[in-house]
């Protein structure tokens, strides 16, 4: 080896590397698919699988960017989750039914929504005021 040249790969050529063709993730969409989104995976461990199982590598950029192209999109609009909160505490409470849900035609969790009403303050399907908040009505006072 020539003096001043190193063993390791350059920059350009790791990038190189990992490139994949459009044709190879199309092959690769559907257990994407069913890792990411059916079986909740995270991006991590979605990548490291595919990486051990499949020898695919690529890097976390360019997968959240083919996750974008493809729609494989997990998050819920608040407002969204809000209305299925109100329906399924609606209907449990006059009804007395359990109630699942679909969007985007995927089966919603019911730990979504336990997560959802813990972190956004949300108690019998109604948003609450945070602890901290005080609740008043004023008192009206002729003028």
């Amino acid at each position: 080896m020539p003096v001043g040249e190193s063993s390791t790969l350059s920059a350009r050529q790791r990038r190189v590397k990992n490139r994949h063709s459009p044709e190879e993730w199309e092959h690769q969409k559907a257990l994407i698919e069913r890792l990411y989104l059916d079986e909740d995976k995270t991006v991590e461990e979605t990548m490291r699988y595919l990486k051990d199982e499949k020898n695919f590598v690529a890097g976390e950029r360019k997968f959240k960017m083919q996750l974008k192209d493809w729609g494989f999109d997990k998050n819920i609009k608040s407002s969204v989750m809000q209305l299925m909160l109100a329906k399924s505490t609606k209907r449990k409470l006059e009804e007395d039914k359990h109630t699942k849900f679909r969007y985007k035609g995927r089966d919603i969790l019911p730990e979504r929504f336990s997560h959802y009403a813990k972190r956004s303050q949300v108690k019998n399907g109604k948003r609450v005021s945070p602890s901290a908040c005080e609740l008043l009505t004023p008192s009206c006072k002729p003028i």
